[in-house]
């Protein structure tokens, strides 16, 4: 093995090692914690027993998350070192013509062995974890069909971006990177925009808004605030889950506000509107566009840079890809971004825990922020969140701030 081989699988286990590092930092943190509690004083936001199942609820996970790393790592080593790029490559131009056929169906190869890894790991968390903790609600058909669809739409997808990355790198060999990198983001802000208007209703029934009252409600929290949205519907999540949540999904015309069922189950009504004015502050503030920005600007840096340092033969070498066509290069790149996500991640996390507390400031100037710390309160008892994360932990994965956080700033404005 050459030094650069060598230097490479260093950095490669070291960023793993890095996130393994941070699950079992934050693994303890929560277990002191939950050493410590003690018996809750009045003011305190959940009771001992909801802070308890919190804090095993994200220990389970974060332990699974750990497993997910290593599996993305042990992937990457048996597709490199172990030589699986060029074999899977070498049995499909055998069966395949070679050139472009080959080289796609590799690349897809690659995708889909990757999805059905990461399928696996959320089974283990739909069928242990959150059954244990009793959030999961899907039985095993519903989850089977999911697969089933999702599959098929990831298999028919990665054929047609794969075909259309290689067949157009190869009519513009001289700028290549910036091609794919081009039709990636093309591809991720009409995924967006379409996914959310179209293939998300496949598996998620949806519904319009039906109670008369807490539209009206809405309405004129929209005429006071000034920021308008158009649709707004309800997911059955119910029957998948007890999770309790709402967000802002699409752009452009197929842009809308998501309340999951069960957040309707659990909330009074001017919670329900505290936290529409919240997802109205992500509205206002255009913060699904800069957050798709950003993460462009992200890939244009990982796709670009990484697909230059590929052609350079000693690296080519040095992860058993020598002379290998586009087609195994994309798919190198593919198993490398999730081990070294965490390299990005900490900037991604910190602008998605500054759009919080900028939407939740939209509330406390257009609506009631005391209703919305209810809200919250109601919202980590349901979804048995973590109330507090240790501080490094957080500034690397966690796109919301602590509960703590979040409710010191939605005290109201004294009047003067």
């Amino acid at each position: 093995m050459t030094t650069l081989g060598a230097s490479l699988i260093l950095l490669a286990t070291a960023t793993v090692v890095a996130q393994l590092w941070l699950y079992v930092r934050e693994i303890k943190f929560q277990s002191n914690r939950r050493d410590h509690l003690q018996l809750p004083a009045d003011d305190e936001p959940l009771s001992r027993a909801q802070q308890q199942t919190g804090i095993d609820f994200t220990i389970a996970n974060l332990r699974l998350n750990a497993v997910a790393a290593l599996t993305d790592g042990l992937l990457l080593i048996a597709m490199t070192l172990g030589g699986g790029l060029l074999f899977f490559y070498k049995q499909w131009t055998e069966t395949l013509s070679p050139g472009i056929p080959a080289q796609v169906a590799t690349l897809v190869t690659v995708v889909m062995l990757s999805a059905f890894a990461h399928r696996i790991i959320l089974a283990i968390r739909q069928f242990f974890i959150f059954q244990q903790f009793n959030i999961g609600r899907m039985s095993a058909f519903h989850f089977a069909k999911d697969t089933l669809i999702q599959g098929s739409l990831l298999l028919v997808v990665s054929c047609l971006l794969a075909t259309a990355c290689i067949v157009a790198a190869i009519e513009f060999e001289a700028t290549q990177w910036l091609v794919i990198w081009l039709i990636w983001t093309a591809f991720d802000w009409g995924r967006l925009w379409l996914y959310s208007s179209t293939f998300a209703q496949v598996s998620d029934k949806r519904f319009e808004l039906s109670d008369d009252v807490l539209s009206k409600h809405i309405c004129e929290l929209m005429k006071r605030s000034g920021c308008v949205i158009d649709k707004i519907e309800v997911v059955e999540s119910s029957k998948r889950s007890t999770h309790a949540n709402a967000s802002v999904v699409g752009l452009g015309n197929s842009k809308r506000i998501i309340f999951n069922d069960t957040l309707l189950s659990i909330l009074t009504k001017p919670e329900v509107v505290a936290v529409m004015a919240h997802e109205l502050g992500h509205v206002q503030n255009s913060h699904v566009i800069k957050d798709l920005a950003l993460k462009s600007g992200i890939a244009f840096l990982w796709i670009v840079g990484v697909g230059h340092f590929l052609q350079i033969q000693a690296v080519q070498e040095a992860v058993n890809i020598a002379n290998a066509p586009l087609g195994v290069q994309l798919s190198l790149i593919w198993l490398l971004t999730p081990v070294f996500a965490i390299i990005a991640k900490p900037l991604v996390t910190l602008t998605r825990r500054f759009y919080e507390y900028e939407a939740d400031q939209f509330v406390v100037c257009h609506d009631d922020p005391l209703a919305l710390q209810t809200a919250l309160k109601k919202l980590h008892a349901r979804n048995a969140t973590a109330t507090k994360n240790d501080p490094i932990y957080e500034a690397v994965h966690c796109s919301h701030p602590s509960m703590y956080s979040r409710l010191e700033r939605l005290i109201p404005s004294k009047p003067s």
